[in-house]
Parts: structure tokens; sequence; C-alpha cells
């Protein structure tokens, strides 16, 4: 499937992913991703990310169909460290994690009200507790990480379970011997000024 095609792909299938988590949120960032795919442009080649063993790992480890359309579309996928450039994230524990921001105001597809996309953190990190404005949803495609909301004791969560923040909830993520690989969107205020990591 040439890449262009499995771009579209994804970025409708991440839209009728937020389609089903059933809050305006996830109903606002599926309507744009629909409208964005409708329209989309040829993406350009993108180069290959950091962490490609890991990605390449979560991606086999993952029961959901869409691992399968980021494999496809993996040439044209955008990734970057996640919060590495500004230091809003501790650098030990950035240059273990990267995002693709699908759409938002920094992403392959702009829109200046929320932000979607792909979530991959290495093996063996604690993402530890960290707040933001923002409502936040994960649905993790790989049932590799544990999850910790408001202080609670982290837990494993399946492929496919719908994780959702409150705005400035206290929230954490770990991974053991295996990589996690996550779909997330933000919506609400979704600056990063107050993002705080205090774990």
């Amino acid at each position: 499937m040439p890449h262009a095609t499995a771009f579209r792909s994804l970025v409708r299938a991440i839209a009728d992913l937020y389609a089903t988590e059933g809050r305006p949120g996830g109903d606002a960032t599926a309507c744009a991703l629909r409208q964005a795919a409708n329209d989309l442009p040829a993406p350009d080649l993108a180069a290959l990310p950091p962490h490609l063993d890991q990605l390449k790992t979560a991606l086999m480890l993952s029961p959901h169909p869409i691992a399968t359309l980021i494999t496809d579309a993996l040439g044209v996928i955008v990734w970057q460290h996640a919060g590495l450039s500004d230091g809003r994230i501790r650098a030990d524990v950035a240059v273990q994690m990267l995002t693709a921001e699908i759409i938002g105001p920094t992403g392959m597809i702009f829109n200046a009200t929320l932000r979607a996309g792909l979530f991959l953190q290495a093996r063996n990190v604690a993402y530890t507790t960290r707040s933001h404005a923002a409502e936040e949803t994960y649905v993790p495609l790989t049932g590799t990480g544990r999850w910790s909301l408001n202080h609670s004791a982290a837990e494993p969560r399946d492929a496919g379970t719908i994780i959702f923040h409150p705005s400035m909830a206290p929230h954490a993520t770990f991974t053991d011997a295996d990589p996690l690989l996550a779909v997330w969107r933000w919506s609400g205020d979704i600056g990063w000024d107050s993002y705080a990591m205090t774990g």
C-alpha cells in the first residue's frame, strides 16, 4: 500500500477510534480527522525515527488493527522526542519517548484547537506524574504499559482500552520489559504552558 494511501487510512482509523469515546473532545477530534483525511495532500517522506527497533517491537506486539496501518505509513510519519526540545519533560525521560502529532498546531495536519497523534514509550521507563490543562485520552495499541490516575497504583491496561485524564488530573505511565505504543489526543486548553512533570 503506498505511503499516502496508508496514512489517509491511518487518519480515518484514528478518527473512528475517537468517535467511540463518547466525549465532546473525542467527537471533535474524530470530526477534524475525518475532514482532514478527505482533503489530505500526499505527505512527504519522513526520516526514520529514533528507537526504530522498539517501535517495530511495539508494532509486532500490538493486536490492534491500527498497528498495521502505522507500519504501512511509517515512511511518512514525523516522529520526535517528546518534550526534549524545550525541556518540559526531563531529558532522561524525554529521550526514551517519541510522539507523532498527526493533527494539531504543530502537527502533520494543522488544527489550532486540538492535538492527536501517536506515542511510543520505550521499555523500562517511568514517565512519572504529570498534569496539564488539556483533557487527554490515550488508547494503548499494546497491553504493555501500566497507568496511574490521581496517584492510584499503576495498573496494566489492555490494547484498545480508553484511558481518560481530566484537565489537571495527575497521571503517570510505566513500561517494563516491552515498549508501549498508543494513540493520544488533547482537547480544551491544548497549550503547553500548564504542563508540569512533578514525579
